[in-house]
This record gives C-alpha cells, structure tokens and sequence, in this order.
C-alpha cells in the first residue's frame, strides 16, 4: 500500500467557488510541498440525523471488561435533542450470570475502512464522577488513538479530589507495549494527561485528532495538546463515540451516583479509505483546506446529514452554539500528499479553494 502519492502542480481557483471535487488538505501538517489531501468528508448534525452512525447494543462481562463491573450498551440510553445527543451511564447497574452490568451508550461509524485523517467532535463531558466520556479510532486493543474524559479527575460539585477551574484529557495512543501491559496503557510511551485550559464539563468544547502516517496530533479548542510519534497506528478501523465505565478505581470510577449525560453536538471527520480509489473528481477542480477549528461547512458529505453551507455571511450556529466556519482557507502553492490510498489514475489537478 502506498503511504502517499505525489499530485502535480496545483491551481487557485475563483474565489466564490463551492466544490471540494478533489479533497480537503490539512495546510499545516508538512510543508507545501507536501500538503496532505483526504478524500472523504464525513458531517454529522446530531441534532437532525445519526445517519452515517451505529447505536450499539453489547453485553461485556466484568471480567471481559477488566473492572468490577460489566457495561451494557443501550441504545435507549442515546437520546436525541436540539442540541444533539445525550449518550447516557445510568446509576441503577443491571444483573446478569456473569455479574453486575453498568448501562452505557456508544455509537461507531459505519464507515469502518477509515485509514489517515482528520477528525472532530464538539462534545460536553459528563458532570457526574465516576464515567469515562471518549472519541476515538479503533482497529485493534493494539492499533487505538484515544481522547478520553475522566469525570472524576474534573473539578465537580460532587468531587473532592479534584479542584480549580480547569479540567484534563487522557490522550493514550495504543500499542503492543500495552496490550504486554495488561492492556494498560499508563506506563508506556503512549499515554499522557494534560491540562485544559477550561472546565469539560461546563459548556462545550471541540476536540480534534489529527492521525497521520507519522504522528497523531491531539488539540483542544484549536489548541495543541500532544504529539505522539511512537506506534502510530497504520490500519483501517472505525471512529466511536462512548460514555462508559466499568467501576475501576483506577480509571472510570463509578458507578456514578446518579444518571451522568455526555453531550455530542456534531462530529466532522475528514479521511481517506481503503476501500476507495481517488475517483473523486467530478470534471471539476477543487480542493478545500481544512479550518483548524469549528464546523468547516464544506461540501462534499454525500453519505450523512449535515449542517449545510455557512455561505458567504457571518456564519450559521449550529444547534450547540458553535458557529460554523466561513472564512480564510488559503489557496494550495504546489503538491498535495494523499494518504493510505493505492495508486490510482489521477485525471484532475488540484486547486485551492476559498471557503
């Protein structure tokens, strides 16, 4: 498989234009020379649709789930709302042969041929000690780029050991060295907590993936928050969405208390597949640059609901008051990098686009 493939010179195509028939580039990541292009743009809305979304429906034993609780994905536990979803931990623990069941909610894309990208999630973390709330990509226990919430190390009216007005992210990057480790990730090279610079549980708060074949670059609110280099992950998988927790002191706690509700207002993912050619151009030019924050409003999501277009004005609110972005791409000066797809014919040539 090739990791990237060279395009020709590239053009600046009118301003006013609309299409992304090419792709999307992320203009930071290598120098121009070297721009990266995804060719699939996946934007979901929850407030209007989950299409292009599983809800998941699992048992996991205690044991299986390596805590003194077993999870129970519901699908009645996700409820939709103008602001978008409700992904629910209850409080009241469900009983099976094997042990007791916390009830807990996930989604998992349906695109599961996922392989480079660019992915975001604007999400409220839980209020309630004793969850774990994550996004992630997942291939295998091995091949996992996680950015997970703990409520329990969040400043919360019913937490004590936690204090001050900023909250923090555990950014793990699987590998063999932790699947060797029990599946714990803490001790290895790939796992690390940082600081945010505001509270997760208080308002909403955009959360970006950059997956690269080189690195994964984790940021919040557009601000960086870790590189890692080591074990990248290099096959296809899925995206999730999970709240969750399993009763281990160590890491979800819980259960919780009472109800605790993760808020997911939208996801916008911008990738490349193994399961598909670079058939994308449409007898026109275009290639769209990525915003590095915000709901970019970019054509180009033929399989799941979005937002629409932010047009020309100010800007659209999105049901959980991020506006989407409208503003400041910058037109593409020479090649552009595709990630993690096969060599294919290419009969069009890359322009940059305002949008």
């Amino acid at each position: 498989m090739l990791a990237g493939l060279l395009l020709g010179a590239v053009t600046c195509a009118a301003a006013g234009a609309r299409d992304c028939d090419c792709g999307y580039t992320l203009n930071y990541s290598l120098p121009e020379t070297e721009q990266i292009l995804f060719t699939t743009h996946l934007a979901t809305n929850f407030s209007t649709t989950l299409h292009g979304w599983i809800t998941q429906t699992y048992n996991v034993t205690p044991a299986a789930a390596r805590g003194p609780f077993g999870k129970s994905a519901q699908t009645s536990n996700i409820q939709q709302n103008p602001s978008g979803l409700d992904l629910f931990v209850r409080s009241k623990t469900l009983t099976s042969d094997a042990g007791a069941l916390i009830p807990i909610s996930e989604l998992v894309t349906a695109q599961t041929e996922i392989l480079y990208g660019s992915f975001r999630v604007w999400m409220q973390a839980p209020a309630v000690n004793g969850t774990c709330a994550a996004f992630f990509f997942y291939h295998d226990d091995s091949q996992e780029i996680d950015l997970e919430i703990l409520s329990r190390k969040q400043p919360l009216r019913n937490n004590a050991a936690a204090d001050g007005n900023k909250g923090f992210a555990e950014l793990v990057n699987q590998s063999p060295d932790a699947v060797a480790s029990g599946y714990n990730a803490v001790n290895t090279t790939g796992y690390i907590t940082r600081e945010l610079t505001f509270n997760p549980t208080q308002g909403w708060h955009e959360y970006r993936i950059d997956w690269l074949p080189d690195r994964v670059d984790i940021f919040a609110d557009g601000a960086w928050l870790q590189t890692f280099g080591d074990y990248v992950p290099d096959r296809p998988g899925a995206l999730h969405l999970i709240h969750w927790s399993n009763g281990d002191a160590g890491w979800s706690g819980g259960p919780p208390a009472e109800d605790a509700v993760m808020g997911v207002g939208w996801v916008e993912a911008f990738f490349n597949s193994t399961g598909e050619g670079l058939g994308r151009c449409r007898g026109k030019e275009g290639a769209c640059w990525i915003p590095p924050k915000g709901f970019s409003g970019l054509p180009g999501s033929e399989a799941t609901g979005t937002m629409g277009d932010s047009g020309a004005g100010g800007g659209t609110a999105s049901a959980s008051g991020h506006p989407l972005a409208t503003g400041a791409a910058a037109c593409l000066q020479r090649g552009v990098w595709v990630l993690g797809l096969s060599l294919v014919s290419i009969a069009c040539h890359v322009s940059g686009r305002l949008v």
